[in-house]
């Protein structure tokens, strides 16, 4: 395997999740490994955290402060 077919994205994205009457703002912070292991196919796959930066009260009471995942996305070109 070459440098060629393995690319690390990390990522830091704000975004904020809600509606008209209730909002909370996040941090998300990605740490991606892709890898091409063919033409035209590539997957990505590393951690994914997640933190509240801001909220409302009811909204802070029902989200976690922080958490975190595993994200995977196969592609096709």
């Amino acid at each position: 395997m070459t440098n060629e077919q393995v690319h690390i994205q990390p990522e830091v994205l704000y975004f904020a999740e809600g509606s008209e009457d209730t909002e909370a703002n996040f941090i998300r912070v990605l740490g991606l490994a892709k890898l091409c292991p063919a033409e035209r196919l590539s997957i990505e796959a590393g951690p994914q955290f997640r933190i509240r930066v801001s909220a409302e009260s009811a909204v802070e009471d029902s989200t976690k402060s922080f958490d975190y995942g595993l994200s995977f996305c196969p592609d096709m070109n």
